[in-house]
């Protein structure tokens, strides 16, 4: 779409024009306009910006105008501003790092939420990894907490993973799972995992807190089982297995076959369908690895 006419009076605070940013336009809200500079707010990305309201442009298109915005702004609990070494490591998780809500508060009398995260992968709280940026003695007290967490007590040692033994493998079929439900109650206390079709379809993933420290310790041996095994594995339909996308290894069924190969899988802890014709790597199901579900995808009511 090509972006031609600039405004010819000036807007108007809550107006929607597109404005530039970083050699490009893009839509933003109108916040103030004073002396001839607006003030505009980019809803689909979060940033502020000052310019002359000259500069701003139509939107003549209004589904481009009245879209929905599919970004949130949000505080991370307990930081109260972001360094510029902070802002550096941030930047570096746009798009490809995955994480697991742990907390949301509304805020009163504001559209912003507090929020915390887990990085699906490393296990770390992305609260507690800023802090640690910010004050040294800080890191030094989480690096002592991951540390006692991590070491096991001495009554109830750890178990030690082993890999998954090709030769004498049973599979593991879906009849094997065990479902899990969600009993109607209005003061059940839920937890997100996965929101990606929240927007278009309406539908988030939840499981409930009682079951958030299995979960993690879940998919925390998946990441461990799917690096520790070098042996790559061809599921069978009805077959579960170890998929890795993105990075993470997910619980999977495979779904869809070309010429006797695996090519699409149903990740069963999101749960969500890959994309079609995936070359991912894929292993067996360990047989210490539980069996449970934990996730239920659920439907947004908009009232």
């Amino acid at each position: 779409m090509t972006v031609q006419d600039f405004l010819s009076a000036a807007p108007t605070v809550e107006d929607i024009v597109f404005a530039p940013f970083e050699d490009d336009f893009y839509r933003s809200v109108v916040k103030s306009v004073q002396d001839g500079i607006a003030e505009v707010f980019f809803p689909d990305f979060g940033n502020w910006l000052k310019v002359e309201w000259k500069k701003l442009k139509e939107i003549p298109d209004p589904k481009i105008k009245y879209a929905h915005t599919v970004t949130h702004p949000v505080w991370i609990d307990n930081v109260k501003s972001i360094t510029p070494r902070m802002k550096e490591f941030l930047v570096t998780m746009v798009d490809l790092h995955e994480f697991v809500l742990t907390t949301v508060i509304d805020i009163p009398n504001t559209h912003i939420k507090m929020v915390d995260m887990r990085h699906s992968l490393q296990q770390y709280v992305l609260s507690e990894k800023l802090l640690a940026m910010q004050d040294p003695a800080a890191s030094s007290n989480i690096q002592k907490k991951m540390a006692s967490q991590l070491r096991p007590p001495a009554a109830n040692p750890v178990p030690k993973l082993v890999v998954t033994n090709p030769t004498t493998y049973k599979p593991v079929t879906i009849m094997e799972l065990v479902e899990t439900n969600i009993c109607e109650s209005k003061g059940a206390e839920l937890m997100i995992t996965h929101a990606l079709h929240s927007f278009n379809e309406n539908k988030i993933s939840v499981i409930t807190k009682s079951n958030y420290t299995a979960f993690e310790k879940m998919m925390k041996e998946c990441q461990m089982y799917g690096q520790i095994d070098p042996n790559p594995y061809n599921p069978q339909e009805q077959e579960i297995c170890l998929v890795k996308v993105k990075d993470i290894w997910h619980r999977a069924a495979a779904v869809d076959f070309k010429d006797g190969k695996a090519v699409q899988f149903y990740l069963l802890d999101l749960p969500a369908f890959t994309d079609e014709d995936i070359d991912a790597p894929v292993r067996r199901y360990p047989p210490g690895l539980t069996r449970h579900l934990f996730a239920v995808e659920s439907i947004v009511e908009s009232k």
